[in-house]
């Protein structure tokens, strides 16, 4: 398994109140915080399944040699990546017109509700400083 730090969703705002999804032929809706981390269980299921473990090894071997620094950074950025994908749906606007969340604020006079945007945004925003930070220039080009 992976184990590296996950970036903290509690820090967003009633992200006990926000949706992913609405399931098919259902009213229901996906908690947004349930879909993230139901698509990291995933992904450590397939992690262990498919033997992944050697692949991400060989990977990292190859990017960044015997870095452990930037490998265990590589690595996360990799699982968050993953973990983080949807996390753009905290937009207000996809909430309250994809989502019916009457909860949700949105922003009068824009019609956007694109979430995949907002997602690539705030993970680049988190991992940019842990980036620049890393001392091996080398390993922060592959990174970027």
């Amino acid at each position: 398994m992976l184990h590296v730090p996950l970036f903290d969703i509690n820090q967003i705002k009633n992200i006990d109140q926000l949706y992913a999804h609405t399931k098919k032929d259902s009213t229901e809706k996906e908690l947004l915080a349930d879909h993230l981390h139901k698509t990291l269980e995933y992904f450590q299921l397939l992690y262990k399944e498919k033997k992944l473990a050697s692949v991400f090894d060989k990977l990292a071997a190859r990017f960044f040699k015997d870095d452990e620094e930037a490998i265990e950074l590589w690595k996360e950025l990799a699982v968050n990546a993953i973990y983080l994908h949807d996390i753009g749906k905290i937009n207000g606007n996809f909430q309250k017109f994809k989502m019916q969340n009457e909860q949700a604020f949105h922003v009068k006079n824009s019609p956007n509700s694109n979430h995949s945007m907002l997602s690539a945004v705030i993970y680049y925003n988190h991992y940019f400083e842990k980036i620049q930070n890393n001392p091996s220039e080398q390993s922060n080009r592959y990174m970027l």
